[in-house]
């Protein structure tokens, strides 16, 4: 709604001064300092098995899988929202209807200063070292047998995932007045009127990120590295497990934001619009005239009336209906009263 400011109705030779002056700051300061560290250190080893020296039998080495799984998620990390509110309403500003030389003033000033400060500091360092181990596996000197080295097989997964790190939401009002009438009108003669109107907005947003992340992913995995020598009598044979490694880093929404210096609406209290919450309109579906089976007693009197079916005339209809009907009984009873009277004319038959 708008303000109303109003210098009317003074007489003739009158001073009349109105002085209006809005001030409004607004200061927001948000300082945020996150330092993460993670580290995981793993060490597997199902390896570093010896069977040397050996005499008259078989010699086997078989060593187990080793599956690894390392997840190190670093999420939300200094968030930031910050809404400073919606723009004045609008100021309507009128002289009128003052005497002859009368002096009117109105000096309208409105000044509104914001400004907002983001510091956001991140450092990040992620550390991952592993070791895996299947192999190092020794079979030597056996005599009158055989030799089989089998190692497992290694499986590694290794995730690093940094999300939403130093994210900005910034809706800041432009402080500035809404619509504005100023109306000098139908005042006296000689009058003297002015209207000084002064509309400052300052707006000010500083936002200074900083992100620093390290990651580190460091694996050392072996199923090799094995030793079946000087065996004799037998056959000798080594088998290595596969290895598989998946790493993954994803670095994702670091230092990104909104900056939005506008107004919202001053009946809306915010900066999102309303919900519509008007009904929708009915469903109207037209009736057909009936054609058929229009009865509405019906042999089947589980299906209902059928669509397109009459309806009795009820209402304002067999009112029209009953005015009819009257209109014509007394037609004909003013034709039967002229025939008593003997003032109708002879009839004569045409033969």
């Amino acid at each position: 709604m708008a303000e109303e400011i109003s210098v009317s109705g003074n007489g003739s030779d009158s001073t009349s001064t109105a002085n209006i002056s809005f001030n409004n700051n607004t200061a927001v300061s948000q300082d945020n300092t996150a330092n993460i560290t993670n580290n995981v250190d793993i060490n597997a080893d199902t390896g570093n098995n010896t069977a040397d020296n050996n005499t008259n039998g078989d010699v086997s080495i078989t060593t187990g899988d080793i599956d690894i799984t390392s997840n190190i998620e670093n999420n939300g990390i200094n968030q930031n929202s910050v809404q400073t509110g919606c723009c004045q309403g609008g100021v309507d500003i009128g002289i009128s209807g003052n005497g002859s030389d009368s002096d009117n003033t109105v000096n309208f000033t409105q000044n509104n200063n914001t400004n907002i400060d983001v510091n956001n500091n991140a450092n990040v360092t992620n550390n991952v070292n592993g070791k895996a181990n299947t192999g190092y596996n020794s079979a030597n000197n056996n005599t009158n047998g055989n030799v089989s080295i089998s190692t497992g097989s290694i499986k590694v997964s290794d995730t690093i995932k940094n999300n939403s790190i130093n994210v900005y939401d910034i809706h800041a009002s432009s402080g500035s007045v809404g619509d504005t009438s100023i109306l000098i009108a139908d005042n006296g003669s000689n009058s003297d009127n002015s209207i000084t109107f002064t509309d400052e907005q300052n707006v000010v947003i500083e936002v200074d990120n900083s992100a620093v992340i390290e990651n580190n992913s460091a694996w050392d995995l072996n199923t090799g590295h094995n030793d079946a020598s000087g065996n004799t009598g037998g056959d000798v044979s080594i088998t290595t497990g596969d290895i598989l490694l998946t790493s993954t880093i994803d670095n994702s929404k670091i230092n990104v934001g909104l900056v939005d210096v506008d107004c919202c609406k001053p009946d809306q209290g915010g900066n999102n619009p309303p919900p519509d919450v008007t009904p929708p309109p009915p469903t109207i579906t037209p009736t057909q005239p009936c054609v058929s089976n229009c009865n509405p007693s019906n042999d089947n009197p589980s299906q209902g009336s059928t669509p397109g079916e009459v309806l009795p005339v009820t209402g304002a209809s067999s009112s029209l209906l009953l005015l009819a009907i009257a209109n014509i009984l007394m037609l004909f009873l003013g034709w039967y009263l002229r025939l008593r009277s003997g003032r109708s004319p002879n009839f004569a038959y045409a033969r």
